[in-house]
């Protein structure tokens, strides 16, 4: 976070996510100090520290275990988030139909009814895959089963991002099957930091070649060298609500640029992402050179 920070801030996605029910769902990046920015609740600092230290020295390499155990902070990021999100909407329930008449309480807990219901199903399947990378921490064979694809650019990008998120469409705008083998969704873990001098992007999943993950990789790998840093950021922007970026870049933007970046801070929130939402041509906010490509297939 030190790296794309400016006076120790950063514009962050974070508060509009937390604030859109009084936004109309509008989301958009507003300065947030560092240490906001990088809290992460999932685990203690001290097991935080020990588990993580490979990854984060400035000599760190990207290499499996690296990619590995960034994925795995993604993943419990996102199972720690919908944690707070239940304990958000049980207090919800029970306050926020206090002093109103029965016909409004009955909608407002029809509707956070729904809101619950919806978190649950989300916790359902990323309490799966966060299990599954414990199960594979230090299990030689389990982590047989995770596919990687990472780059290493040639530079600090100006933008940094983790998260998990469901492979819906690809970058060519071909819908995906979401839904694998058990009923659960195909999910990705996305890391955008830096992982030794530079920004790498990671992207993780299990799944095989025939994957929807593996799918929305194949049409990344097919972009050419000098989209994909930008192409990075629209998936982060449209996909994960841990997004990041140095102040001064995103205020020196072209508006229409900056405009049409904006609009994917939430684009997600739809009921059915655009088949087109990671196609924007005409849009190259960042250029950058890939100067490491890993790509580990599982078995």
């Amino acid at each position: 976070m030190a790296a794309i920070a400016e006076s120790g801030h950063v514009y962050s996605s974070k508060r509009g996510f937390e604030r859109m029910n009084r936004t109309d769902g509008v989301v958009g990046f507003e300065k947030l100090g560092v240490r906001q920015a990088s809290v992460f609740p999932g685990y203690c600092s001290k097991h935080d520290n020990e588990l993580f230290e490979y990854a984060e020295h400035v000599d760190s390499p990207l290499d499996l275990r690296s990619s590995f155990l960034l994925s795995l902070r993604a993943a419990a990021f996102e199972l720690s988030s919908k944690i707070r999100q239940l304990q958000m909407n049980d207090l919800k329930r029970r306050v926020m139909d206090r002093g109103v008449s029965f016909e409004q309480q009955s909608r407002i807990q029809n509707v956070l009814q729904v809101l619950e219901d919806s978190i649950k199903l989300g916790m359902r399947d990323i309490t799966s895959l966060h299990e599954r990378y414990i199960r594979s921490h230090g299990d030689e064979s389990s982590l047989q089963a995770l596919s990687v694809y990472a780059i290493r650019f040639d530079q600090v990008l100006p933008f940094a991002a983790a998260g998990v998120f469901v492979a819906e469409i690809d970058f060519s705008g071909r819908r995906l099957p979401s839904l694998r083998e058990g009923g659960h969704f195909s999910q990705v873990a996305l890391n955008i930091s830096v992982v030794g001098r530079s920004t790498c992007m990671i992207l993780a999943w299990f799944g095989g070649a025939g994957s929807s993950a593996a799918q929305l990789v194949d049409s990344f790998k097919a972009l050419s060298e000098e989209r994909k840093a930008s192409a990075a950021l629209i998936l982060a922007l449209e996909h994960l609500e841990n997004t990041f970026c140095r102040p001064s870049w995103w205020d020196g933007l072209r508006a229409k640029d900056r405009d049409r970046l904006d609009a994917k801070i939430a684009g997600g929130m739809h009921e059915i992402r655009d088949s087109d939402a990671l196609m924007e041509p005409g849009v190259n906010p960042v250029i950058a050179r890939v100067l490491q490509v890993l790509e580990i297939n599982s078995r």
